[in-house]
């Protein structure tokens, strides 16, 4: 008898822990035992509470909403997004109200500011920089009047950006380009093969079969001409001979063509060294100082802060070290020997497939030769260079007649910059982001 006693006493404890029988059911508003006892069903939480004088199962909303995804966003210095798989990362820039700004998305979180400050910079790079920039900053005359030659299918928001910009940069140029002189500007797509061959008053001659086929070519972004194919000159016949021209190629509608803001004034700088160096492809100067000149003025004068140029600049050696290498560069004789081979000048050439790997190195060797001569003897050095090669017709004596030294020490001299400066490039990081960024 009394076995049995204790029996029933352990079952009826049991019965009051058991939170709910087997069969009863969970969910909102339904009976429950005791208020903060807890219970799930069909994937859904509940929690049993008082309402009023009953308890009752309510279902634990927050815990059911799915947790929200947090997007890390690139920063300042993180190498540049691939847009559309292409090989290559790429910012995107706009005009807005007049004033450049970035951004690592073609839609959205654009800025036209940097936080990075110049102590993160090389001081040469700060220095060289700058003095191109207070030129070009400078309240300088109106210049030049521009004569527009645009055709139908050419996109609308992006000839406003080009020509506000060839504005700054004719104005930049004042001296070369003063007021009532013409610069002619034509502006067609990879569809206006008529309009382009044609265009004798502002080109030299027809835009050559390559730039058509690739600007025709049905691709989201394209690496190499995403944001279309230019070029400037000096009109050599027509009623605008000896007038600068300068063109630009867009891609065949609806394919979009993206702005990059240094090719303009990089095209025009061809253009200003025309008009200074008289038959100047009869020189064969190097490669080195006719590409590498344009690129550093033209990458200094497109780019609207320190930050934007230092990144483009070490994106364009970084991406001529993953496509287009022609030797590992590891030393300061090494740096010498590179110089040396970017002096290569073909002559007036189409670019695409017939242009070497050493053409397209003497861009970014030039652009730091001419980054360190800047900063260490001035701004207008370049200009007198160019000035004295129009007498002298000799390159190297130019150089000593106007630096004191030698072409040969020249390239010593400048050496260990150039080489930290592709160093650092090479170094940050941004090669495997861009084979593996989404």
């Amino acid at each position: 008898m009394k076995r049995s006693a204790f029996l029933v006493a352990i079952s009826l404890t049991f019965g009051v822990l058991s939170p709910i029988s087997a069969n009863a059911a969970v969910k909102t508003g339904a009976t429950c035992k005791k208020v903060g006892f807890k219970s799930s069903d069909s994937g859904k939480n509940f929690t049993c509470t008082r309402f009023g004088a009953r308890l009752i199962w309510r279902e634990d909303v927050s815990k059911n909403k799915p947790k929200q995804q947090v997007i890390k966003l690139p920063k300042p210095g993180d190498a540049a997004l691939k847009p559309y798989g292409c090989g290559a990362g790429a910012w995107y820039y706009r005009f807005s109200n007049g004033v450049m700004q970035r951004s690592f998305f073609e839609d959205k979180y654009f800025t036209s500011k940097d936080p990075r400050r110049e102590s993160s910079f090389h001081p040469i790079r700060v220095k060289a920089y700058a003095a191109v920039r207070k030129q070009f900053n400078a309240n300088n005359p109106v210049g030049a009047t521009v004569q527009t030659n645009v055709s139908k299918t050419f996109p609308r928001e992006l000839l406003e950006t080009l020509q506000e910009q060839l504005r700054q940069n004719i104005s930049h140029w004042h001296e070369y380009l003063p007021s009532g002189s013409t610069v002619q500007a034509t502006y067609f797509t990879g569809s206006d093969k008529e309009f382009g061959d044609n265009s004798k008053q502002t080109m030299s001659g027809p835009l050559e079969d390559f730039f058509m086929k690739e600007l025709e070519k049905n691709k989201e972004f394209n690496c190499s001409l995403g944001a279309g194919v230019s070029g400037a000159h000096l009109i050599n016949k027509g009623p605008n001979e000896g007038q600068p021209g300068y063109w630009f190629a867009a891609s065949t509608p609806p394919q979009q063509t993206f702005w990059g803001p240094f090719y303009q004034p990089h095209e025009l700088t061809h253009s200003v060294q025309a008009l200074i160096v008289d038959d100047i492809w009869s020189i064969k100067m190097p490669m080195n100082f006719h590409e590498g000149g344009a690129e550093f003025f033209g990458m200094a004068m497109g780019y609207s802060n320190l930050a934007w140029y230092s990144d483009e600049v070490d994106k364009r050696i970084i991406e001529k070290d993953m496509y287009e290498r022609v030797m590992e560069i590891k030393s300061k004789e090494d740096v010498v020997k590179m110089l040396k081979i970017t002096e290569d000048n073909p002559g007036p050439f189409a670019a695409g497939t017939e242009v070497t790997n050493s053409v397209r190195w003497a861009y970014s060797m030039g652009n730091l030769l001419w980054e360190w001569v800047t900063a260490e003897y001035g701004y207008e050095t370049y200009w007198n260079i160019l000035k004295s090669l129009n007498l002298t017709r000799d390159y190297e004596k130019s150089i000593k007649d106007v630096l004191g030294v030698s072409k040969e020490q020249l390239y010593e001299n400048a050496s260990p910059y150039i080489l930290l400066q592709i160093k650092n490039a090479l170094g940050n990081g941004w090669s495997k982001s861009y084979k593996t960024n989404p």
